[in-house]
């Protein structure tokens, strides 16, 4: 989200980096290729970014820049649930896993009040969160890197042992196959791109006709006569089940009072050499693993109670404020990986990027062409008020898509079928007989 952002400042580099011997021994190597080859030998690691066009003196001025910004597209809010939802390094922020924490108790104090503790869920070394996936419940703690990741969790060797040693690994497998006869049942009908399946299908939609298949293989034989990667495709689903949300009736207080055996048994025996692959849910420490959000809850927000997130949101936005944490959640959203092209982002998030884009590098004649068609009406009417406020002062040039912003303008062009039919103030344009009069009675 922040190379988005500062796209438009970076033309050149106008800070070199600074290299250690071995790094500068591999970039002299590179920049002689480059000479060789005829290819560029500007320096990809150089600071490429024009603080000065920003108008910040430093890299902390630029950051106030963004924020302010943000704000002026209406795009704050957003970012900040991005940096909600994303884990932070407390490395590269030192003395933040301790701030995190104040927020953390902060927050366990207002969720014992009444009518606030029913909407999330804690997380207990000795209970099953029916608001966490099974393999939350089973780990209890954040993958570091794959090897725990729920995807791996069918064919990790570790894992299956567990299971295997408490008795879970055949009701498992058992679990799988009725998820996996539902997700066809329910989906296969849908069409490709249907939201239902990012909401709540355990596969993806490309994966249906194979599990199909496998489905059909199971019950001309048994689950047992299964291997490899079948068995392990069945036995990964039932890791993403969460309970209170799905509500498929597979999971009963019997088999999660076996789940915390074995989550105990996890926890002992796990070796020495994949303690750094897991952070353990811990009332006392900062989860570097799990999300910003994760870390202040410290639980899981419940399923089924109304407006349960919207009220947990107003909440986290009150903690935070109240503890100046905010600015840094709002930094950490800005590392959000939009994907390719922003495939990641709705369309009127990546519309409002492209203004913040041309606005922060403050050019002397804004020109926007329809830049707010995308939005609703009352976000258009934001955005066009925020935006002159924002450049007071300098030049906007702005082809409208409504006619009742118009009035927001110092002069108002009219153009009919290509050709100008009238400019001035809006007044006389929209007097009797003015141009815009005239469109607006044309309808």
């Amino acid at each position: 989200m922040r190379d988005n952002i500062l796209y438009s400042l970076k033309h050149r580099p106008v800070r070199d980096p600074e290299y250690d011997a071995a790094s500068r021994a591999e970039w002299t190597f590179q920049l002689s290729e480059a000479k060789r080859t005829d290819s560029t030998t500007l320096d990809i690691n150089a600071d490429w970014i024009d603080h000065e066009a920003a108008g910040a003196a430093d890299p902390e001025a630029l950051e106030t820049r963004i924020l302010e910004t943000l704000a002026t597209v209406d795009l704050e809010e957003v970012i900040f649930e991005l940096g909600l939802r994303n884990a932070l390094d407390p490395q590269a922020h030192p003395g933040i896993a301790e701030r995190v924490l104040q927020a953390r108790e902060a927050m366990r104090k207002r969720l014992g009040l009444p009518g606030i503790q029913e909407l999330v869920e804690r997380f207990d070394p000795d209970r099953y969160n029916r608001n966490a996936t099974l393999a939350e419940n089973l780990l209890f703690g954040t993958p570091v890197g794959r090897t725990f990741d729920v995807e791996n969790l069918g064919s990790n060797a570790f894992v299956r042992e567990v299971l295997e040693e408490t008795g879970l690994a055949p009701d498992v497998l058992e679990m799988g196959r009725k998820l996996a006869e539902t997700m066809v049942e329910l989906f296969s009908g849908l069409a490709p791109g249907h939201e239902f399946f990012d909401r709540f299908s355990f596969v993806r939609q490309d994966d249906l006709p194979a599990l199909k298949i496998l489905l059909a293989r199971a019950a001309d034989t048994s689950l047992d006569t299964l291997e490899g990667a079948e068995r392990d495709a069945l036995f990964v689903l039932p890791f993403k089940l969460i309970p209170a949300r799905h509500r498929l009736g597979l999971i009963d207080e019997a088999f999660e009072a076996r789940v915390l055996q074995a989550r105990h048994r996890f926890a002992e025996t796990l070796p020495d050499s994949m303690r750094d692959a897991i952070e353990f849910f811990d009332p006392t420490r900062y989860n570097r693993a799990a999300s910003l959000q994760d870390n202040v809850l410290f639980g899981k927000i419940a399923a089924g109670q109304a407006d349960a997130g919207a009220r947990i949101g107003a909440l986290l936005r009150l903690v935070l404020d109240e503890l100046s944490l905010r600015p840094l959640v709002v930094r950490v959203g800005l590392e959000y990986q939009v994907g390719v092209g922003g495939s990641r982002l709705s369309p009127p998030d990546r519309q409002k990027i492209a203004i913040a884009r041309a606005l922060i590098k403050r050019p002397v004649l804004m020109v926007l062409d329809q830049a707010a068609g995308v939005l609703d009406p009352s976000a258009q009417k934001r955005m066009v008020e925020s935006l002159l406020a924002a450049r007071k002062g300098l030049g906007v040039f702005w082809a409208l898509s409504r006619l009742d912003l118009a009035d927001r303008f110092d002069q108002v062009l009219v153009l009919d079928h290509g050709r100008v039919a009238g400019f001035g103030t809006h007044e006389s344009m929209n007097a009797e007989g003015g141009a815009l009069r005239r469109l607006v009675d044309a309808g």
